[in-house]
């Protein structure tokens, strides 16, 4: 079952920039390769896509190649044998906290998807509610959520685009004590 997989060491870091929840992403596609899965939530913009781009690197694929299928739910990369399967189940129907119906699931082909090959990385990993329990566990699940930092500074630099240039978050995931994060401090969210 997939909730008790789920119950192992929860952990909180921090994230100082994309490129540190990158790396994160890599920890996690290279544990969780070949074919584990990562259940992603928190907030529009807080840095999931960003992380499964790291899943892409951690696994030998392009991160660049990682775009947000929000639009389109699913994309696949790779082949068979480093193969990433992205879902972003945020504009199912339905509220994006509350759970997705089995039918809309099923629908969605979501079950062949998550019996063949590759790591799945699915954002809003909150859709899916119990429907998963129903399943036989993969080899390695991991949830992560994400979750906005208070900024010390509110005159912090900011990109080009308006955005905030040190995009902190708190990740609290249900990851293994044996999964390396060597850069990274734990942290307790404010």
């Amino acid at each position: 079952m997939i909730a008790d997989a789920t119950a192992t060491h929860p952990r909180v870091v921090r994230s100082e920039s994309l490129d540190d929840t990158a790396r994160l992403g890599g920890a996690l596609g290279r544990w969780l390769a070949p074919d584990g899965v990562l259940l992603l939530d928190g907030p529009l913009g807080s840095g999931k896509t960003a992380l499964v781009r790291g899943v892409a690197a951690g696994l030998g694929l392009a991160p660049d190649a990682i775009r947000s299928p929000s639009f389109t739910l699913i994309h696949i990369h790779g082949e068979a044998d480093g193969q990433l399967v992205h879902i972003d189940l945020y504009r199912l129907h339905g509220d994006a906290d509350a759970p997705a119906s089995l039918e809309t699931l099923d629908d969605l082909g979501l079950w062949e998807l998550l019996d063949g090959p590759g790591v799945k990385a699915i954002e809003w990993g909150v859709r899916l509610g119990d429907a998963l329990d129903a399943l036989p566990a993969p080899p390695r699940i991991a949830r992560v959520r994400f979750a906005p930092v208070p900024h010390a500074d509110a005159n912090e630099a900011v990109d080009d685009d308006g955005a905030d240039a040190r995009r902190r978050i708190a990740l609290t995931g249900d990851l293994p004590p044996s999964l390396p994060l060597p850069f990274w401090s734990p942290s307790t969210p404010k």
